[in-house]
């Protein structure tokens, strides 16, 4: 089972848990860290070739020069105006072995630390049955003749590979659309799993899409956040549990 988990306040994760996913863009993200001068839940390179001031020139089929100049950051507003549903993936370095098919959520210290600090504001996390969300997510967009991907994020160094991809985004599309699959290592604690719509879009920034999938209550668990990091979550083939203080568990 794939695990997936949504940091977020209480209030919002429970329409969540209701089926109702709030998507925005990548736009939404940059202009976060922009306005707020934190990184974390916002990012200025997301959807975006970071090329950290090279030289630019721009010539006719002729070759003469029309202009030059220096850019730092590149981005195509079709790929950054896609509608993005983020989570975190649990993978098999936060699973501690128990016994047959139970499994213990864990975090290292400084880990935890990190993921504490980038979602400070939230107060809640929603664990989530992934495989569920992923089918209700497949079924809603087909539904509504909309194509969407989930799949992980790649990180790395933004500033060795900004031209690299830019070069290949110019020969392929495909690798255009991947710019919305790479991160910056900086934000590699955060094990991002993206969800992206890729025929729709969200000009403005402030724009949202509100994707019905139903009711998840059942393959999801909200708890407070700081509860994530205190061991006391445990998965078991196809459920998740959450222990009590007498050791019991609740699904």
């Amino acid at each position: 089972m794939m695990i997936l988990i949504k940091f977020g306040k209480k209030e919002y994760l429970e329409k969540t848990q209701a089926g109702s996913l709030f998507m925005r863009s990548a736009k939404y993200y940059i202009n976060l860290e922009k306005s707020t001068g934190c990184a974390g839940t916002g990012d200025v390179l997301d959807s975006g070739f970071n090329l950290e001031n090279t030289k630019m020139e721009m010539r006719t089929l002729d070759g003469e020069l029309v202009g030059r100049g220096k850019i730092d950051n590149l981005r195509f507003d079709y790929v950054s105006e896609k509608p993005i549903y983020c989570c975190m993936l649990i993978d098999e370095s936060n699973l501690k072995w128990i016994q047959e098919d139970l499994y213990q959520l864990i975090f290292e210290e400084k880990e935890a630390e990190m993921l504490m600090k980038d979602y400070n504001e939230y107060d809640s996390a929603l664990i989530i049955n992934g495989d569920v969300l992923s089918e209700r997510i497949s079924l809603s967009l087909f539904e509504q003749g909309l194509s969407g991907i989930g799949k992980s994020v790649l990180y790395g160094d933004s500033r060795k590979r900004g031209f690299e991809r830019l070069v290949a985004s110019v020969k392929s599309t495909e690798d255009m659309d991947e710019a919305s699959f790479f991160k910056d290592s900086r934000f590699k604690h955060q094990q991002e799993y993206r969800f992206v719509i890729d025929n729709h879009k969200l000009e403005k920034e402030s724009d949202a899409l509100i994707l019905e999938i139903g009711n998840i209550e059942e393959e999801s668990i909200m708890i407070d956040k700081e509860q994530i990091f205190d061991g006391k979550i445990f998965i078991n083939k196809n459920k998740i549990y959450l222990a009590k203080s007498n050791g019991k568990c609740d699904q």
